[in-house]
Order: C-alpha cells, then sequence, then structure tokens
C-alpha cells in the first residue's frame, strides 16, 4: 500500500467517522428501519416479521444485519424509542430532522444510542474496503499508481459515498462485495488462478446477493468475464469447470435464505414481501416521473442528504460537479480518436468494455426497478458500480490533460477531497441548533411581558401573524425562548385554537421547531422556533382564542404559567 493511497484512505475514514457523529441517529435514509431490523436479528435470532419500525427493510436478505447484530450484541440496550419531529416538513429548512433527539442520544454515548453509533462504524469500514477494491482494481486495470490514486479519490471523497458510508444501510455492504467480486473476477482472467481464487470467487458473489438483491448483477458480469476468458483460454474445460464451481459456491452461500423465503414467504427471492412493503408504482410511468427519477439520480449520486434525502447540495457545487464530468466525458472523444487511429492502449479498451458491460447490466435491473416501485430516484442504488465508473471517468479526465498527469490527478482527487470537507461542514450547520445568549441581539416581536412556564423556561417575545385569516389559510407562531435552569425534562408544546369551549386545532411540537429537545437547552441560552397551522377549511366566520401550554412529552402534567396551565396567544379572525 503506497504512502498517498494510505493517507488518502485515512483522510477518507477520518471525514466518515466525523460525519457519522454529526448526523443525528435516524436522520439517513430508511436508517430507523434498518436498525431495527438488526436490532430484532439480535434479539431473536431470526428475521423480523413484516410489522413495527423495521418494516420497510424486511424484504432485505440479511448479511448486513447479522453483522450489525453481532456488534449490537455486545451493547447493553433497552427498547427501540423513536420520536416523530411534529414540525418536518420537506419545504421548511427550520427544521431539517425527521426526528427529535433527546438528551439520551447525546454524547457519552451510552444503550442504544452507543450500539447504534457503533454500528456506523461498522458502515464505515465496509466504505474503506470499497475505497481500497477502487484502488486496486485501477492499479490492474491501468498499471498506474496515480491513476489508481484519482480513481479511489473519486469513490473516497464523491459526498454521497461518504454520507451513505457514514451511516446505517446494506448498500454499503452490497458496494463492497460487488467491489471485491470485480476485483477477484479481474484477477482470475489475468492471470492463471489457482482453484482457491475460484472458490473465493463464488464466496464474494454469493456475498454480494446475501447483501442485496442488486448483488447479482455482478454475477452476470462475472459469467460474461469467464466466458471471455473461456474464449481464449487453451484449457477450456478447466474454466469450465472452475467458472461453474465459482458459481455452485456462490449458490451454495445464497441458498440458506433462498430456501428460508421458499418456504415461509413463497418464492426464493422474497419478491412478494417487496411487494407488500414497499410503496408500488400504480401507473406506468410517465416522461415527467422518467424526469424526475433522472434529476433526483443526478443530484443525488453527487450528494443529497437527509433522512428523505430532501437537504441538496449547493447549486454551484452540483455545477463544478458536472464540469469535471463533461471534461471527464471529453476525454473519452479523444480516445475515440485514437481508436480510429487504431492507436488506443489496450488497457484503456478493457476499461471502456467492463465499465460498459457492468454498467448495461446495472441500467437494465435498475430501470426494471423504476418499473416496479416508487422513490427509484436514488443514486445509492447504482452504487455497485461505483469502482468502474471512477476508474472510467479518472482515465478519461486524465486524458485530457496529458502528458501533465500528475498536475491532473491532484486537482481531480483536491476537488472531490474539497467537496467532501463542504459536505462535512454543511452537515455541521444543518444540525446546529442556532441560539443567542443575549436578548438585546433580537429584533422585538411586538408581545407583551415574558412568561415563565413551571421556573425552567421563559417565553421571551412571540408573534403570530396573520391575526386574521380564512379558512384554509397558515397561521405561525414565532417565539423567542430562554432556558432558565437545566432540566431532565423532553418538553413539548400544545397550541390550540379554540372556538368557545371546542379545540378546532390541537399543534404538537417542542420549543425548538424539531431542534434541541429542552432536556439539552442550556441555562440562560436564547432559541428561536416557528410553528405553522393551519386554520381548518370548515371553519366558520369568528374569533378564535389561541393558546399555548408546555408538558413533558407522553404526559399532560402541564407546566404551570402566571398561575394555570395554558397562556393565552391572543384571538385570530376568521372571515370568509
Amino acid at each position: 500500500m503506497t504512502r498517498p493511497f494510505l493517507l488518502l484512505l485515512l483522510v477518507f475514514i477520518a471525514l466518515a467517522i466525523i460525519a457519522s457523529i454529526l448526523i443525528p441517529l435516524g436522520e439517513a435514509p430508511d436508517e430507523v428501519s434498518h436498525f431495527s431490523y438488526a436490532d430484532y436479528s439480535a434479539r431473536h435470532l431470526a428475521l423480523p416479521p413484516p410489522e413495527g419500525t423495521a418494516y420497510g427493510e424486511v424484504h432485505q436478505p440479511p448479511l448486513y444485519y447479522v453483522l450489525v447484530a453481532a456488534v449490537l450484541n455486545f451493547i447493553p440496550r433497552g427498547q427501540i424509542q423513536v420520536q416523530a419531529n411534529p414540525d418536518f416538513t420537506l419545504a421548511d429548512p427550520q427544521a431539517p430532522n425527521l426526528l427529535l433527539h433527546p438528551r439520551s442520544e447525546a454524547f457519552p454515548y451510552q444503550s442504544n444510542a452507543l450500539a447504534w453509533h457503533l454500528a456506523r462504524l461498522l458502515s464505515v469500514a465496509m466504505g474503506a474496503v470499497t475505497v481500497w477494491a477502487t484502488w486496486q482494481l485501477a492499479r490492474i486495470l491501468l498499471h498506474d499508481e496515480w491513476l489508481a490514486l484519482g480513481a479511489a479519490a473519486l469513490v473516497a471523497f464523491l459526498p454521497e459515498f461518504l454520507f451513505i458510508s457514514s451511516v446505517l444501510n446494506n448498500d454499503n455492504l452490497v458496494v463492497m462485495f460487488t467491489a471485491l467480486a470485480i476485483l477477484q473476477t479481474i484477477r482470475v482472467l489475468d492471470k492463471e488462478p489457482a482453484l482457491r481464487d475460484y472458490l473465493l470467487l463464488g464466496a464474494l458473489l454469493g456475498l454480494a446477493a446475501l447483501s442485496k438483491l442488486s448483488g447479482f448483477t455482478v454475477w452476470l458480469f462475472t459469467f460474461l468475464i469467464l466466458a471471455w476468458k473461456l474464449w481464449s483460454a487453451k484449457s477450456k474445460r478447466a474454466v469450465v469447470a472452475n467458472g461453474a464451481l465459482a458459481f455452485a459456491v456462490a449458490v451454495l452461500v445464497f441458498a440458506p435464505y433462498a430456501l428460508y423465503n421458499l418456504v415461509n414467504r413463497g418464492d426464493p427471492l422474497a419478491w412478494s414481501l417487496l411487494l407488500q412493503v414497499t410503496p408500488i408504482r400504480q401507473a406506468p410511468p410517465t416522461l415527467g416521473d422518467w424526469w424526475f427519477d433522472l434529476r433526483g439520480l443526478y443530484s443525488s449520486f453527487w450528494g443529497r442528504y437527509g433522512g428523505a434525502l430532501h437537504l441538496e447540495l449547493p447549486n454551484w457545487l452540483y455545477l463544478g460537479f458536472s464540469i469535471l464530468a463533461l471534461i471527464a466525458l471529453g476525454g473519452w472523444s479523444l480516445y475515440a480518436r485514437a481508436a480510429w487511429l487504431r492507436q488506443l492502449d489496450r488497457r484503456i479498451v478493457r476499461v471502456f468494455i467492463f465499465f460498459a458491460l457492468f454498467w448495461t447490466f446495472l441500467l437494465l435491473a435498475h430501470v426494471r426497478w423504476v418499473l416496479t416501485v416508487l422513490g427509484a430516484d436514488q443514486a445509492r442504488q447504482l452504487f455497485p458500480g461505483l469502482p468502474l465508473l471512477s476508474i472510467f471517468l479518472t482515465v478519461s479526465f486524465a486524458r485530457v490533460f496529458l502528458p501533465r498527469l500528475r498536475a491532473a490527478i491532484y486537482v481531480w482527487s483536491a476537488c472531490f477531497l474539497a467537496a467532501s470537507l463542504f459536505l462535512v461542514f454543511i452537515l455541521w450547520s444543518t444540525y446546529q441548533t442556532p441560539t443567542y445568549t443575549s436578548a438585546a441581539a433580537l429584533p422585538s416581536l411586538g408581545a407583551s411581558a415574558p412568561a415563565d412556564f413551571g421556573k425552567t423556561i421563559r417565553l421571551l417575545d412571540y408573534r403570530v401573524e396573520p391575526t386574521q385569516a380564512r379558512p384554509g389559510d397558515m397561521v405561525t407562531f414565532t417565539a423567542y425562548w430562554q432556558s432558565l435552569k437545566p432540566t431532565d425534562e423532553n418538553n413539548w408544546l400544545l397550541l390550540q385554537l379554540f372556538s368557545e369551549n371546542e379545540a378546532i386545532v390541537n399543534k404538537d411540537g417542542v420549543p425548538s421547531a424539531g431542534r434541541l429537545t429542552t432536556d439539552l437547552w442550556q441555562p440562560n441560552s436564547i432559541y428561536v422556533s416557528h410553528h405553522t397551522f393551519q386554520i381548518p377549511p370548515d371553519a366558520e366566520s369568528g374569533k378564535y382564542k389561541l393558546t399555548l401550554g408546555l408538558h413533558p412529552f407522553g404526559t399532560y402534567d402541564w407546566l404551570k404559567v402566571k398561575g394555570g396551565d395554558i397562556f393565552p396567544l391572543g384571538t385570530i379572525e376568521v372571515t370568509h
């Protein structure tokens, strides 16, 4: 392992660990379901049923979750408890988190939080192996240390790959085993392999499929590569026998799970279960649907984060990635010219063929997926092809800048490293709760004197707007809160809109609008929040009283305010 690559790998591991700490637990695609699947497997030594928090992932093959369960078994932990953030909306950047994150998740980690963070480190390790496999694959294909370093840098510092490698997701394992299987396939092609090489290849193929069904893509790739080897081999019988042995091992590795599915779920791949727990497309996709998926694939390939992948990178960063990609693709026009002149290096031909083969299978499989389910606009589903894609793009980018290859690789790697550092900064800024230390620095909202809730939380100032509305209109309550003293309680607020003695609106939330729960508030710190609710469409004209109350989560033991349970915020006049 060369020093430049070792440094690259260490930087990737460091950034991935930092990202895993910055991303609140559960704030990644389906992460709660992934953790719940592994937790159930650890507790019951069985696959979870299609219910509960593991519901959306129960159709997945079990290998990733078995590995995570092995980590969880070392940590004493309680039942999984997650609290949805009532103030989360896709369009409101004030509350980017899907879940609330109370003190039980804070450092020093204990119980479920400790287990979850350790399991994330397992994903980091899988990402590191993928980076290593990409580097090794590029060295074998290109016989050039600098090009191999550039290909590894693209994988390691691609923001989306860094994000996914920092959280719980079985894509990490299938990408790792696919990369290793491709690497082993090329090794088998390029030498006279021993029997153990074919056995290892078969094991990797089986483990890829046992990680996720998209792992079967590499089976097709390997089959064609072995057919290529057969075509040019002197001893064709040996290639056929060893190739059959490799696939027999792969089938044996996958067979127990297939038999379990056949007996318990009715089909060997659990496809019927997948259709049961996954949103299914009810009609053929329209042109608009295809465009939506393509746009989503493009943005999420470079980097899209958050629990619903709802947070995008700045547009200028996507533009920068596009420029790099266009330069790289331009390099292939130079290779095409060399091919026309019959001056193209055989190594480049092989890179193109391997890339085209694998990505043809991968894209065909993805199109089948798009035709079946909704939510197929997530590029991590294509990351099994990332190692070959990184080599394909790096080789062509470097070709544009020949003979200054080393300088080109420096620029290429530095661009992606800068993007990954920027992602870490974005994660930090996204999930930090804005706080203030002086009320004098805040603009006046025009409310009356402050109100203390339970001598713990003070409502310094607030505004309700609009105070005149029509049925269906949205009303926003903006508040400045101050922590008076530490509390162990995760206090929630309840906004209620009353018509005489009947509440027509009940709006739950936390005083920070989904950011820092009150058990983490620091004394004298000031927090700003916005809470929005809708006037019912069938509301009659008249004046409605708006009230506010604070209570610990799970109970309605109100924090006393001015001698009562609720605090009047004023009236809203509804007109037609």
